[in-house]
């Protein structure tokens, strides 16, 4: 019978913890992809600066393989 009671328990006590951890998962997740989205949008205004262009401009595959070759 104890037994039944402990496991009544512990199913209890993760009926109300399984939702919390996949809430704050999912919360985690969109931070990290908002943080990814954040980096590229920065990787593409500074590399824009250091070819003398806007953030907006066309880039040309010779741009990014001249780039390549310089590394």
């Amino acid at each position: 019978m104890e037994i039944r009671i402990v496991v009544a328990i512990i199913a209890l006590v993760a009926a109300i913890a399984v939702p919390g951890f996949l809430r704050e998962r999912r919360h985690s997740q969109a931070s990290r992809i908002l943080n990814d989205v954040h980096m590229i949008n920065l990787a593409v205004y500074r590399n824009a600066a250091e070819a003398n262009r806007k953030a907006g401009d066309t880039v040309a595959v010779s741009d990014w393989t001249n780039r390549l070759n310089d590394k």
